[in-house]
């Protein structure tokens, strides 16, 4: 499900650096009696998400050259709700880690994603996340270290939308569906 992160000298033409709670993880209140659970240390954790924003999402993440990097608090335990993608969204790797500490700035995933934008500066990046798109926003950094990348920040009730997707799709347009 996880590989190793993309060497330099890897084929990256695209970057997909997606958060999960509050993107593909609705975290509105109407639909938290009817989720799966998943069990991590001993909580249950209430997962809400839309089958066919997954799969559609997969079609593009799915093409050559185009990489999926996890921008998210769960990092490596992403694992554990594998068997709620359908086999879906496979060969991610995790950016970067959470920081430990009851209270840590969201610049982390910011960082990730900056990282990830100067190792591989001719891919095209979308980075999907309902609170460091914004916060990155608000601190102006986004429009000035990242001018070109697709910046998506889904309503975390709603999680992601097919018109967000949409918009994911054209960014990256035919790129991983040429013929070589």
């Amino acid at each position: 499900f996880l590989v190793d992160p993309p060497r330099s000298d890897a084929d990256v033409r695209g970057l997909v650096c997606l958060d999960f709670d509050g993107v593909l993880n609705r975290l509105g209140e109407g639909s938290r009696g009817r989720l799966p659970q998943v069990v991590e240390n001993g909580r249950s954790l209430g997962i809400d998400l839309d089958a066919d924003i997954v799969a559609r999402l997969d079609t593009v993440i799915q093409r050559p050259g185009i990489w999926l990097a996890w921008t998210t608090t769960w990092g490596p335990q992403i694992t554990l709700i594998r068997p709620l993608f359908n086999g879906h969204l496979g060969g991610g790797f995790v950016a970067a880690k959470r920081p430990r500490g009851l209270y840590v700035d969201i610049g982390w995933k910011e960082q990730a994603v900056l990282r990830l934008a100067k190792q591989f500066p001719e891919a095209k990046l979308a980075w999907i996340d309902d609170d460091a798109v914004p916060e990155s926003f608000r601190s102006g950094s986004a429009t000035r270290r990242l001018p070109d990348a697709l910046l998506i920040a889904p309503d975390s009730a709603k999680g992601l939308q097919m018109e967000e997707i949409t918009a994911i799709e054209e960014f990256f347009g035919a790129l991983g569906t040429e013929t070589l």
